[in-house]
């Protein structure tokens, strides 16, 4: 379409298509945008989830060296005792202290068996700490080279945006003001097809039947006809082919 051009129409058909690109563009960026914040926003949930498991385990793992410890104290106390039982003065003596003895055994093996289990919850932690701590590392890496594309890819999206940006101050310029301000109210209420195209008598937007008087006006492209359901720019198939 030249400078020259007056059909009012297809000038708004041509602009109606930069404005398109251009909201597509702006959703291209937002989507990509969004991505980032998203995949930010999972290393961090990852991070947390990895230092708060890590701070478990670490809790853990102090008390199980812990009750180890005790544990291997009382057993060497223990044997200690079954060692000086021959010491003692009297047969009577000597078997009461052995039942003691062999009474305190039975209840250091309980506790060591619940020891045992306490360790073993020890080792699922720790393993799972370490599947954590991969899959922090792993959206650690992505997120880098997700930066690295989505610079690229923003700075190509605006690019283009100032391209169509460019052309489309371009054709406003063919539009009179008054043309120009009804298009733009239109599209504000319908961002995605402010003009819509008039199929066997109806409207493309909302199907209303269009009367045959505004489909000649529409014809001759020098004003603009809205539906008088939805409010939507009307025009024709081949104004489409002309635009």
């Amino acid at each position: 379409m030249t400078e020259g051009t007056n059909n009012l129409l297809i000038n708004v058909l041509l602009i109606s298509k930069e404005d398109a690109i251009l909201a597509r563009l702006l959703a291209e960026r937002k989507k990509v945008e969004g991505d980032l914040v998203a995949k930010k926003q999972a290393l961090v949930k990852a991070e947390a989830e990895s230092q708060t498991r890590q701070k478990l385990l670490t809790e853990k793992q102090y008390h199980s060296q812990r009750d180890e410890k005790v544990l291997r104290d009382e057993r060497e106390k223990l044997v200690m005792r079954r060692k000086t039982l021959g010491t003692l003065g009297d047969y009577k003596t000597q078997q009461a202290a052995a039942r003691e003895i062999d009474h305190s055994s039975r209840e250091l093996n309980s506790r060591e068996e619940a020891v045992l289990t306490f360790m073993g919850e020890v080792e699922a932690i720790e393993k799972e700490c370490e599947v954590l701590k991969g899959s922090a590392a792993k959206l650690r890496t992505e997120l880098e080279a997700m930066e690295i594309e989505v610079k690229e890819t923003l700075v190509n999206i605006e690019s283009r945006r100032a391209t169509h940006q460019e052309e489309r101050t371009r054709l406003a310029t063919l539009i009179n003001p008054a043309s120009l301000s009804l298009y733009n109210r239109v599209k504000d209420r319908f961002p995605t097809d402010p003009a819509v195209v008039i199929k066997n008598g109806n409207c493309g937007g909302c199907f209303m039947q269009v009367p045959p008087q505004l489909v000649v006006q529409t014809s001759k492209g020098d004003t603009l006809i809205k539906c008088r359901g939805c409010g939507r720019i009307l025009y024709l198939e081949e104004q489409v082919a002309a635009a």
